[in-house]
Order: structure tokens, then C-alpha cells, then sequence
């Protein structure tokens, strides 16, 4: 696209509309009843991590397991430090912060391969964002990392000839910190690899491109140190992840359930007549922009991405139905793909384009409203099909009236009170998957009243029977995975 002019003043005027539509979006959710409402235990051991991270003690590999990433924490960490405590205000003010900066990283990066007013629109699209990655605005996954970490790789390689010692360096450092944080950003780094061999080799002497081949792996090196050092340290025995065998009959299941399903899931296309057409336009949108699609560097890298993002989740084992947040980072270049094809038809047809604009962004920004609304009227507490799916409120209060030391609770139900609860009350995993077993023995230790939650939200005092039954079923928890 020849020069990419400096940001003017209507598209720093855009970003703004983009920024305030983001926040008023989810204002009902940082305040009021919303505010505990919404959350999984995924998500509250983020901000668990965060806590420890203030506390000085941090978890260079969150609790001997590098499946939850610590990069969201350490945003929850650094509010934390304004705020004074990390709670469940901390944790969504700082993964809202992580994901706009992602927006604007690939605003930023994407201007090169759509154009300005592409962008642009795009932008204001993620800023309602489908369900998938609106929920991970307020109750983080991980793969909001990934993401952050995906865009500032992205935007990266797209406005960098790598002719210079410190690009190649600087790629693989980002690569060895995603595999850290979240092997997701290798979508990007995978691609880039291939379109710098394309693109920029011919700028570079042979022996530039084995020193850029060293230097990458030093920095990819150098990013790992911290699963290295974190496995030094690992003193607690971890469940192993359950995967099924690869088969093609996996692949051919997996294509089938996204023509159902995932596809729609991942564009934003809700089951409603508002949704198809969403849907459709998008889709039109889409395959206009294969018509046109046009060899470059910059238009490769970002098809290079995509088509990373989807060989991963078609060919491999480890997504499942729903979990598009593991092929997030493509979200952003479909959308600007299609908006590109937006500007093109506006050209033509300003009505028409102008009609199609607001049917896009209807088909978002109605549907997350109105998930907002099921989120402050406690409707929205299932969290897949585990446990936990009540309204959090009654348990509170009765656990911060009683002032219990310790509670024992399922792992869905323990790590969402114990950050959500004012009182200084911590949880026990029980009769479940367990990621801190050793602290779990010192806290069953601890004398003080406790109580057990059940799967229904109910509190009991436990007698000192029950409590002794109970200290002895965690410590034969931890023998049994000895």
C-alpha cells in the first residue's frame, strides 16, 4: 500500500469513539452487583496470582503449571498497586486495559494491510467484540495473554524489514516469552518466519541470515528461562492434561462442527435474525475480500496468521467445541478483511455501504448488551458444565459474617469466593483438582473456625469432626498423586 501516512486527527477521534463504546459497553460490570457476578475459577486464579505477586511471591509458573499464563496477572499486579489490593474491580480493570492495548496494537498494524478506514472499523467492531472474547474482558482465561502478546508480535513484523541484528533478536525473544505465557503467539511467529524469508531475504548476505538465525534462537532462549527455572522450583503435584488421540476422524469432526457451529461462534453470528444477518454480511464481506486478496508482504503476513490459527484448530487435538479464544488472534484480520471490503463498496454505493456498517455493528453490540444484562442479573454464573453456576452473593455474605478461616469448596466454587470474598477467608480445593496442595495441608493445619460450600452454594460450620475428616481426605489426596 506504498507509504502508510501518520495517524490524522479523525482516526485518533475514531479510537477515542472506539475507547468510550469499549467502557460504556461493560461499565455495568466494574461496579454494583456486577461486579461479583460473571466470574469462573479460571479466572479468579489470575487474580490469585496477582495477589501472590504483590505479596512478593511470585509464581514464575502459576502453581508448577504454565497453563495459566502469568501475563494477565501481572497486569492485575500493576493496578493492584494503584488500587492497594487486587480483587475483582483490580482484575477487570487490568484485563480491560490488556485487551484494548491489544485492539490498538493491531489498529496500529493493520492500517498497512486494509487502510486507514478499515482499521478503523474494525477496531469499533472488537470493541463489542463476539461472546467469546467479550467474556474474556471480564472473567480472563489466559488467552487474553496470547493475544496481547500476539498483536505486539504482529505489529512488529508488519512494519519491520528484518535487516538489523536486534529485529531477529527481538522475534525470538517474543517467541521464547509466548511459549512461556502461551504457545498461541507461535501463530504469529510461525508465519512471520516464512514471510521474512520471502520478503526480506533478498536484503540480507548469507552469513546476516545465520547470524539472524542465532540471534533469533538466543532470544528464544533467553524468553524460555522462565519455564526452565519454574519447573526447578515446582514442589507441587499437578493432574495431567486429558487429550484424545489424533485420528482423521478427529480433523473430519472438527471441519463438521465449525460449518455448524465454531465458524459462527468466531465471526460473532448469533442464533437470532439479527445474528444471520451478521452473518451473512460478514460472509459476503469475506469472500469479496478472497476475490481481491492480493500477494504482499503485508497481506501475507496477516493471511499467514490466519491460516496458522485455523491449521491449529483443524489439525490438531488440543481445542474443542466453544474454545475459539484459542484462535483469537485471527479474529481481528477477518474483520478487517471484511471492512476493507466495506470501504470498497462505499466507494461505489455510499447507502449500501452505510447499510451494511450498521448491520455489522448491530449484530455486536446488541447481543453483548444484552449479555451484559444477563451478567448483572446473575444469570450468566455457569461456567461451561462444571460446577459453581449459582449466584456467588449469599455465600459471601454469610462467610464474611462468620469470619470463617479456612472453607473448603470444589475447585469451580473455592478459587472464585476466595477472590471475591472481603474477608480475609482462604480455600481449600476439595475432593478435586488441586494446583496448590501444599498450601492446602498448611491451611487445613490453621486453627480457626471452617466451613464447607457445597455444589449448591450452601455454607456449613464444620463440627471439629468434620473438619478432621475433612484435613485428612486432603492429605490423602496429595499422597495418592505421589
Amino acid at each position: 500500500m506504498g507509504e502508510v501516512p501518520k495517524v490524522s486527527w479523525w482516526e485518533w477521534c475514531g479510537l477515542a469513539i472506539c475507547a468510550v463504546a469499549f467502557l460504556l459497553l461493560r461499565l455495568p460490570l466494574f461496579k454494583g452487583p456486577g461486579l461479583l457476578l460473571g466470574w469462573n475459577s479460571d479466572a479468579a486464579l489470575l487474580g490469585l496470582m496477582a495477589r501472590a505477586i504483590l505479596e512478593g511471591d511470585p509464581p514464575i509458573i502459576f502453581w508448577a503449571s504454565d497453563y495459566l499464563a502469568p501475563l494477565t496477572s501481572l497486569f492485575a499486579a500493576a493496578v493492584g498497586l494503584v488500587t492497594g489490593e487486587v480483587g475483582p474491580f483490580t482484575l477487570r480493570v487490568a484485563t480491560a486495559i490488556e485487551v484494548f492495548a491489544t485492539m490498538l496494537f493491531f489498529h496500529a498494524a493493520l492500517r498497512r494491510v486494509v487502510g486507514r478506514r478499515a482499521a478503523l472499523f474494525a477496531t469499533f467492531l472488537l470493541s463489542a467484540a463476539p461472546a467469546f472474547l467479550f467474556q474474556l474482558t471480564y472473567a480472563p482465561l489466559s488467552a487474553e495473554g496470547y493475544f496481547f502478546l500476539g498483536s505486539i508480535a504482529f505489529w512488529f513484523v508488519m512494519r519491520t524489514r528484518f535487516v538489523r541484528a536486534w529485529h531477529w533478536f527481538a522475534l525470538g525473544l517474543m517467541f521464547g516469552i509466548g511459549w512461556w505465557i502461551h504457545r498461541g503467539v507461535s501463530f504469529v511467529i510461525a508465519p512471520a518466519l516464512i514471510v521474512i524469508w520471502l520478503y526480506d531475504r533478498a536484503l540480507l548476505r548469507r552469513w546476516q541470515l545465520v547470524a539472524g538465525a542465532l540471534l533469533f534462537a538466543c532470544g528464544a532462549a533467553l524468553g524460555m528461562l522462565p519455564i526452565v527455572f519454574g519447573r526447578l522450583a515446582v514442589d507441587q503435584r499437578l493432574y495431567g492434561p486429558v487429550v484424545p488421540r489424533w485420528s482423521t476422524g478427529i480433523v473430519t469432526d472438527r471441519i463438521v462442527e465449525f460449518v455448524r457451529y465454531d465458524g459462527a461462534t468466531l465471526i460473532g453470528a448469533e442464533p437470532s435474525p439479527l445474528g444471520w444477518l451478521f452473518g451473512g454480511a460478514l460472509l459476503v464481506l469475506l469472500v469479496s475480500a478472497a476475490a481481491h486478496f492480493r500477494p504482499r508482504r503485508e497481506t501475507m503476513l496477516a493471511a499467514g496468521v490466519v491460516g496458522t490459527a485455523f491449521a491449529f484448530w483443524f489439525l490438531t487435538v488440543g481445542p474443542y467445541r466453544g474454545a475459539l479464544r484459542y484462535i483469537v488472534i485471527a479474529l481481528p484480520i477477518l474483520y478487517a478483511f471484511a471492512s476493507r471490503e466495506l470501504v470498497r463498496l462505499g466507494d461505489r454505493s455510499r447507502i449500501a455501504a452505510l447499510v451494511a456498517a450498521a448491520t455489522l455493528a448491530a449484530g455486536l453490540y446488541v447481543p453483548r448488551w444484552q449479555d451484559v444484562r444477563e451478567i448483572v442479573a446473575a444469570r450468566r454464573e455457569q461456567y461451561e458444565l462444571f460446577h459453581g453456576g449459582f449466584d456467588p452473593r449469599p455465600a459471601l455474605r454469610v462467610i464474611e459474617q462468620r469470619r470463617y478461616v479456612v472453607c473448603y469448596a470444589d475447585v469451580w466454587i473455592a478459587h472464585k469466593l476466595e477472590l471475591l470474598t472481603t474477608a480475609p477467608t482462604r480455600f481449600i480445593p476439595y475432593r478435586s483438582v488441586n494446583r496448590r496442595m501444599t498450601e492446602s495441608l498448611r491451611l487445613a493445619a490453621l486453627p480457626g473456625s471452617k466451613c464447607f460450600v457445597d455444589l449448591s452454594g450452601n455454607v456449613h460450620t464444620l463440627t471439629p469432626r468434620q473438619e478432621a475428616e475433612m484435613r485428612l481426605d486432603t492429605l490423602r489426596l496429595v499422597r495418592g498423586r505421589g
